[in-house]
């Protein structure tokens, strides 16, 4: 998978997992238990950094973000995050239908 998606997506996901953990309904405990693997994977990344991130970052085209920006638009997001969870899962649908 590394070879597709780089550690990079892994962080993007990370950042908007809140806003996907919101939906559930997870108890507690499981929380906490979920909380601690996260910091885990956080600190392997962290002290692997040198071998994970090694592709510098491309800027992505001006058509390519433009396509995100209009399913953004398209989705109707309520999620004021930018791409956030309810833009994600339209994105996800976009990308399936194409």
């Amino acid at each position: 998978v590394e070879q597709v998606y780089g550690a990079e997506h892994l962080l993007r996901l990370l950042v908007k997992l809140p806003v996907f953990l919101e939906a559930t309904r997870m108890e507690p405990d499981q929380q906490a238990v979920l909380q601690v693997k996260l910091q885990e994977l956080l600190k392997y990344l962290q002290r692997n950094h040198a071998t994970l991130f090694t592709a510098p970052y491309e800027t992505p085209s001006k058509a390519y973000v433009e396509w995100w920006e209009a399913l953004d638009k398209a989705s109707g997001a309520e999620d004021p995050t930018p791409g956030g969870a309810a833009a994600a899962g339209s994105k996800v649908t976009a990308l399936r239908e194409r």
